[in-house]
């Protein structure tokens, strides 16, 4: 699985580390601009987008188990009412102190 996720990651290039932010902005700031009827499919499809951009890099990247565990449980309190705040908190973390 790992060498699948490099070799795609490698084939992706430069591409593949600017590819998230605009998913994670649509996600974001999609409640607030986009219209309430367009919300739901919009952030469905850039969550699902961004979850597996997510997985494919923290395989490439050789991320450690514990941190893989804390990552999914953070994600899981997040999607909770009033726990955006820790989905945001995990896509800081994640840039900047497990992703090299």
């Amino acid at each position: 699985m790992a060498d699948a996720c490099s070799r795609f990651v490698e084939r992706v290039g430069g591409a593949w580390v600017s590819a998230p932010w605009p998913l994670f902005a649509v996600w974001f700031l999609g409640p607030y601009f986009v219209p309430r009827e367009a919300v739901a499919p919009l952030w469905l499809v850039c969550s699902a987008l961004l979850l597996v951009w997510w997985f494919v890099d923290a395989v490439d990247q050789g991320v450690a188990a514990w941190q893989w565990a804390v990552g999914i449980a953070m994600l899981a309190i997040g999607v909770l009412p009033l726990g955006r705040l820790l989905l945001i908190a995990a896509w800081v973390i994640y840039w900047t102190r497990v992703r090299e």
